[in-house]
């Protein structure tokens, strides 16, 4: 009789265990697909951002430079026009 109350007492500590464990599982499904919802989000006001700085860099009438935080004087975006008269044209 106690062999037979601990097979159960196993079985019920089984359930409850494999329980807990697909709730965990569901809940970080769930994140995944928030957290890659965000993602595709930014990634595409991201995009669209570029799209409108390479618009209005081709829209440029003067030269525009965008220069970066790493190196001194890396360049990172220019017009056009901007560029002609880097290479002196």
């Amino acid at each position: 009789m106690l062999a037979l109350g601990s097979l159960v007492f196993a079985v019920l500590i089984d359930v409850r265990a494999n329980r807990a464990l697909q709730k965990s599982y569901d809940e970080l499904e769930l994140r995944v697909e928030e957290r890659t919802a965000e993602l595709k989000e930014n990634q595409a006001r991201l995009e669209q951002a570029e799209e409108r700085s390479r618009l209005l860099l081709e829209s440029a009438q003067e030269g525009i430079f965008g220069v970066g935080r790493g190196w001194p004087g890396e360049l990172h975006q220019s017009s056009r026009i901007g560029l002609a008269g880097l290479r002196g044209r």
